[in-house]
């Protein structure tokens, strides 16, 4: 039964009583809304993310990578004055390790963006909001659905007025195996990621499709410096009989207790 309120009734009712109809109406609605979330919870069962899928070990309070492009010069590394395709990342965690934001900056040290992380009630990662450095919204990711191991994405670019799927798998561990962003019938990138036994990337091997055209690519890995903590600090990524080469270095903040 459906019951219309109007001031004038509320001014002739007690207030104990407006007090326990207003409580009634709130659990109804709190209710309503339990139920609403654990049916579109159905779908999302990832936990947020941890350190632990960027292969960290340990507490996380955050971390800075920088990755700039270089040259082997009889085996020494010489960084290229041109930083084209140098950017530099931070990342946040919280008590939990959880990861919170990323901020991006260019290869120039201009803060590029900002990212922040969605979870829901139950904790599950639902996705995340791109800011610029005006805080205006750049980019939302919603979580379609997701599982221990499976993730779906669908992604709007408001600034390209573009929207992408994306579907990616993780090992036990949480480590991602592979990414496959999709912007049309015709045209995706997809990632696959190989590791050792301890969770180290090996080699990357990358499938770029845009209409008939089809390019494969295979860069592998190789890390050069580890703390004493046993997390690496230093990277190199590189193509066969190539002498150009991208170096990661990463600044790691381990939480005090």
């Amino acid at each position: 039964m459906n019951i219309i309120l109007n001031w004038w009734f509320l001014d002739k009712l007690p207030l104990a009583v407006i007090f326990i109809f207003g409580n009634m109406v709130k659990f109804r609605i709190l209710a309503l809304m339990i139920v609403f979330i654990s049916c579109n919870n159905e779908n999302l069962k990832l936990n947020a993310i941890t350190s632990e899928s960027f292969e960290l070990k340990r507490e996380i309070s955050s971390y800075i990578e920088k990755r700039y492009p270089a040259k082997l010069v009889n085996d020494s590394i010489i960084k290229l004055t041109d930083n084209t395709g140098g950017i530099e990342i931070h990342k946040f965690f919280n008590s939990d390790n959880e990861l919170e934001k990323t901020i991006y900056y260019d290869s120039y040290g201009k803060l590029y963006s900002i990212r922040k992380v969605l979870t829901n009630v139950f904790n599950k990662y639902v996705g995340t909001e791109t800011f610029d450095s005006s805080n205006v919204l750049l980019s939302k990711e919603k979580v379609v659905q997701s599982t221990d191991n499976f993730l779906v994405i669908n992604s709007i670019n408001y600034k390209e007025n573009t929207t992408t799927t994306s579907e990616m798998t993780y090992d036990s561990n949480k480590l991602n195996t592979s990414i496959k962003s999709v912007l049309n019938d015709s045209s995706f990138v997809y990632w696959e990621y190989f590791r050792d036994n301890d969770g180290f990337l090996i080699k990357t091997e990358t499938t770029f499709k845009y209409g008939s055209t089809i390019n494969n690519s295979t860069k592998e890995n190789k890390y050069l410096q580890f703390d004493n903590q046993g997390n690496w600090i230093k990277r190199m990524d590189y193509v066969k009989n190539d002498d150009e080469i991208y170096i990661y270095e990463r600044t790691i903040t381990y939480r005090t207790k």
